[in-house]
């Protein structure tokens, strides 16, 4: 998204109805960067959600595979 420019020079000597048109336009881009923003916010949402849940089900498997070995070394008794 390029950068809201405008050629005015002397502000002063700008009609009402210009101004209000310029105001207008500016309000429209507002929206429109809101809007983006919001597309953002809620794209990232989603994808930190699934990394969460994805990681957790990897630790999850991680820990539980740790703990079955420690427990088995630890109470499992030698064969002979």
């Amino acid at each position: 998204m390029e950068k809201w420019s405008t050629d005015i020079i002397e502000w002063n000597k700008l009609s009402e109805s210009a101004a209000q048109l310029y105001i207008t336009l500016a309000e429209n881009r507002l929206d429109e960067t809101v809007e983006t923003a919001k597309n953002i916010t809620d794209r990232n949402d989603k994808l930190l959600a699934l990394n969460i849940t994805i990681i957790t089900a990897i630790l999850g498997y991680l820990a539980s595979k740790g703990l079955e070995r420690i427990l088995n070394g630890y109470l499992c008794i030698p064969c002979q």
